[in-house]
């Protein structure tokens, strides 16, 4: 089970949970299509995507998986390592939101 934040999320995962959220949407899954396919429960797809659950690398990328796309190492090794900066300033702030778009690209709905 994915840890739930004791502090107010970051604006960087708070970005992060709108990209999965737009994704999914777009995909047409429901949080418990989404839940099922990664296998964690419902509730945590939507703690994921309002940002109250920290989200692990490999749930990243089973979540991007499932949804049709494949995030690049580079960019995974770079997620790990800013995450692991125990206080984080704005500059690594702001580059990680950078990062978690460039992983959760926006995508059109399929119509």
């Amino acid at each position: 089970m994915a840890k739930r934040f004791t502090r107010k999320p970051t604006s960087a995962e708070v970005t992060l949970g709108q990209r999965i959220q737009a994704m999914r949407l777009a995909k047409g899954l429901s949080p418990r299509e989404l839940g099922r396919l990664v296998n964690v429960p419902e509730q945590q797809i939507t703690r994921f995507e309002n940002g109250s659950a920290f989200i692990p690398i490999d749930m990243l990328e089973a979540l991007a998986r499932e949804m049709g796309e494949e995030i690049p190492k580079r960019i995974i090794r770079r997620i790990s390592t800013l995450r692991h900066i125990e206080r984080a300033e704005e500059e690594e702030q702001v580059e990680l939101e950078s990062l978690y778009c460039d992983a959760f690209p926006e995508i059109l709905p399929e119509e």
